[in-house]
């Protein structure tokens, strides 16, 4: 982190923010997703007097959930696979495990 912050110049960071814009806007779209979170446990808990739609909604959030875990493995392995897995700026060297 140390030479990001040589890289950065500390009262302005990328894209002309500052670090309280940065940290509001962070702060921000974590609320905005936690927010969608509480949306689809609100829904679950009154899909409850529509028995007719209930299956299809776990069904869907069911769906939603597996897509999302396959998703986030396939970005995670995404820059491995194109040779782009970097870490000059943080140090670490994976010196700890083998590199198959």
């Amino acid at each position: 982190m140390e030479k990001v912050a040589e890289i950065l110049p500390d009262k302005k960071r990328r894209h002309g923010w500052t670090r309280a814009q940065a940290y509001g806007y962070g702060s921000l779209a974590n609320f905005l997703i936690t927010l969608t979170s509480l949306i689809g446990i609100l829904l679950i808990v009154f899909a409850d007097h529509c028995k007719a739609g209930n299956q299809y909604l776990v069904d869907f959030f069911i769906t939603l959930a597996a897509s999302t875990m396959l998703g986030d493995a396939f970005f995670h392995i995404l820059p491995r696979v194109l040779k782009i897995h970097v870490h000059s700026l943080t140090g670490d060297s994976h010196d700890d495990h083998d590199d198959d």
